[in-house]
């Protein structure tokens, strides 16, 4: 019987002994793909945009980042540019030109 050597933590171990396992690929069946469900929520933006729209007008000299809105409303940084940016476009909010949205002044 022969001695096993210990093994040194700091050394690789060697994976001779594993053998790669041939890559299979399935086709779908029939030729056309299930279609993808549509991820836009009309209702659930169009209450985004009114909550948002709604602190702004309870706040009037509240100036956002895009930063701090994400942080102050909940939401993903890409989610929450696009719903200042609409509401800008919109004529509710303003961009600074440090970035910054602030609520539009009454005319």
């Amino acid at each position: 019987m022969t001695a096993r050597r210990a093994r040194d933590p700091q050394s690789p171990r060697r994976l001779s002994h594993v053998r790669p396992k041939p890559l299979t690929v399935r086709k779908l069946s029939g030729s056309a793909r299930a279609p993808t469900p549509d991820r836009r929520d009309p209702e659930g933006r169009a209450s985004l945009l009114r909550r948002i729209r709604h602190e702004f007008e309870e706040m009037p000299g509240m100036r956002l980042t895009p930063q701090q809105a994400c942080r102050l409303f909940g939401l993903h940084q890409d989610i929450c540019t696009r719903i200042l940016e609409e509401l800008a476009v919109e004529g509710a909010l303003v961009r600074m030109l440090d970035g910054s949205y602030i609520r539009r002044r009454a005319s």
